[in-house]
């Protein structure tokens, strides 16, 4: 922080500067903020707020010095709550899941009510294919938050990933009653309604119309351009016919084309949350995503900012 900086605030004590560093972050002033957070770590260095604070608007900015400050927060207040939970989104962002899973279970083990942590600990359950567990830590952050869509969407992405295709359903229009133009939903119960292997589920003039609206809600056309395509290797004889009687509705149906490029795509299989260790996964790209046959067209989990959605904790 500079000189001209600090003397603005002579006489404010540590509370007041992360107040004012809150305030400043959620204006979108970061630097700003961040240096309000340096004075505090500079005059009250074993102040746990001023190094988490720090890190939750480096971790928004994508510094991986965020990790630092969460580590350092923990170790001042072994019992802050909050702490333990960003602590586990800066493993995450580096691709430590165990080491996450810890730090949420520390987290919960503080505050066994905190929601968002119940559902960030069913995302990291979910990627270590601990679906049964996943679920019950995601149904108590419903339970907790009833009208929170991202624990609704974790909710039914964990169903998904238990062959529970019609709970997920459910679960999902349940989502869209809260948010109709939520893309990911969409997208989601596209293809669930296009890939199950439950006949009574497949439903494809729906999966086709929330494939359309999925393209018409996405906020960045790219989104749908990270969906793969189907592995040759591994898609079946019915699986093939069923796609190319989806791609004769897109031929006579002029709007569909678009929404049928990922619909068209896939192959079915066993669904699951990213994470999976089949033989046939390209990669692990982004969070919580639908694997089919190899194939990871995205599924958003809508993973928890470190920050909270109504600002700077």
């Amino acid at each position: 922080m500079s000189g001209v900086e600090r003397s603005s605030h002579p006489t404010a004590s540590c509370e007041d500067l992360l107040r004012t560093a809150r305030k400043r972050a959620d204006r979108g002033s970061s630097q700003e903020a961040v240096g309000l957070c340096n004075e505090v770590i500079r005059r009250c260095p074993n102040e746990a707020d001023g190094w988490r604070l720090r890190g939750a608007i480096r971790f928004a900015e994508h510094e991986p010095s965020a990790l630092d400050d969460f580590l350092r927060a923990t170790e001042l207040s072994p019992t802050c709550a909050r702490c333990w939970f960003e602590l586990a989104w800066g493993y995450l962002r580096l691709g430590h899941v165990d080491l996450a899973l810890e730090a949420l279970d520390q987290s919960l083990s503080l505050e066994p009510d905190a929601d968002q942590a119940r559902s960030s600990r069913a995302l990291v359950l979910g990627r270590l294919q601990r679906h049964a567990e996943a679920l019950r830590d995601i149904s108590r952050a419903v339970e907790l938050q009833p009208r929170n869509e991202s624990h609704q969407h974790n909710l039914g992405v964990t169903l998904t990933a238990l062959g529970r295709h019609h709970a997920a359903i459910i679960t999902y229009r349940r989502l869209l009653a809260l948010n109709p133009k939520s893309a990911g939903t969409h997208n989601n119960l596209a293809w669930l309604l296009a890939t199950s292997e439950d006949a009574t589920v497949r439903d494809g003039p729906a999966a086709v119309s929330h494939a359309q609206q999925a393209l018409s809600a996405a906020d960045n056309p790219a989104w749908i351009s990270r969906l793969r395509s189907p592995n040759p290797a591994t898609s079946t004889r019915r699986s093939r016919s069923r796609i190319g009687r989806m791609r004769s509705l897109a031929r006579t149906t002029s709007p569909f084309v678009h929404a049928l490029r990922f619909i068209a795509s896939a192959s079915p299989m066993r669904p699951g949350i990213e994470g999976s260790k089949s033989k046939t996964r390209e990669s692990r790209d982004g969070s919580g995503t639908l694997t089919i046959n190899g194939s990871r067209p995205r599924l958003p989990l809508h993973p928890l900012s470190s920050v909270s959605k109504r600002g700077f904790p």
